[in-house]
């Protein structure tokens, strides 16, 4: 008897240590990241989001009170720069670790750390282009050679080949034509250099564009001063380039055929070509994001109407 009473306890108290380890695993399962190459970090809170199981970009953890963030980080980026540093911090923090960026030439996500930027001569703490989160801040670039680089060991980081697929996103406000200093098609951001690689530009006629080797896809005329969601994507199978400003197609998509599209000796970077204005939330993503996906991003972060 005195037996059947110790088993049925033991039984008990592992049937009831089982059941902990499942509610465990489902509260924290928002906060793994991918595993195809590098562990994520366990999220701390129910809110914590996840990394990329195809890309093994590492998650993240814990809840911020930014919806937009949970957004950008639910879809997966292989780079998430924020830009809401102090104006004393010198680097631009990566919200995604263990990421070293995509591969050329049919190459991969690697894992190590993550690839942060520098600021050079931006000013940090600007009002945030996005809503609703309530600790973010924006730069902004008041002179021509104002500069966010991103260096890395690896050379064939954000080195897009001419299959591989990616998308550009970020938040842009244009500065009236009287204060800017661009050159017409003046680089936001880019790995480009003459016709090579690829590039976000803003010109003197308030237009913003995406340049994939020698194709190039314009917008309208953008509001100055206003925020703008600005996402480039580009199907490495389809090989078609496309442009939304705030969930709107920009003209027709493009197909890019060219070998240019590959650079191997240029840097990313934001800014240092005579554009200015102010720039937020910049993410890099190895696949194109869906539509749905870009009016998901673009509703988290736009004021109400």
């Amino acid at each position: 008897m005195r037996l059947g009473l110790h088993f049925a306890l033991l039984t008990g108290l592992v049937i009831a240590g089982a059941c902990m380890v499942d509610v465990d695993r489902f509260e924290s399962g928002p906060g793994a990241g991918g595993a195809a190459t590098s562990a994520g970090g366990a999220g701390t809170t129910s809110t914590g989001v996840g990394g990329n199981p195809q890309t093994g970009s590492g998650g993240s953890g814990g809840a911020t009170g930014c919806a937009y963030r949970e957004a950008v980080m639910n879809d997966g980026p292989i780079a998430y720069w924020r830009l809401d540093e102090p104006t004393e911090e010198t680097v631009a923090q990566n919200e995604v670790q263990g990421t070293s960026g995509a591969g050329g030439g049919g190459g991969g996500v690697g894992g190590g750390t993550a690839l942060v930027g520098t600021y050079i001569g931006v000013t940090r703490g600007a009002p945030p282009l996005i809503h609703g989160c309530p600790d973010s801040t924006a730069v902004e670039l008041t002179q021509s050679n104002d500069q966010i680089t991103f260096l890395d060991a690896d050379p064939n980081v954000f080195r897009f080949a001419p299959d591989r697929s990616f998308s550009i996103e970020l938040w842009v406000a244009l500065p009236p034509p009287s204060m800017s200093a661009m050159d017409d098609n003046g680089p936001i951001m880019g790995r480009r250099s003459g016709n090579v690689g690829w590039s976000l530009n803003a010109g003197l006629d308030q237009k913003i564009l995406v340049r994939r080797a020698d194709t190039l896809i314009e917008s309208t005329n953008q509001t100055e001063e206003t925020p703008h969601h600005v996402v480039a994507t580009f199907d490495g199978v389809t090989k078609t380039l496309c442009l939304r400003i705030d969930n709107v197609l920009a003209g027709n998509c493009m197909v890019v055929l060219s070998s240019l599209a590959t650079d191997s000796v240029i840097d990313l970077v934001l800014g240092d070509g005579g554009f200015l204005g102010t720039v937020d939330e910049v993410a890099i993503y190895d696949r194109p994001l869906s539509p749905s996906e870009i009016q998901a991003h673009y509703l988290a972060g736009k004021a109400p109407d």
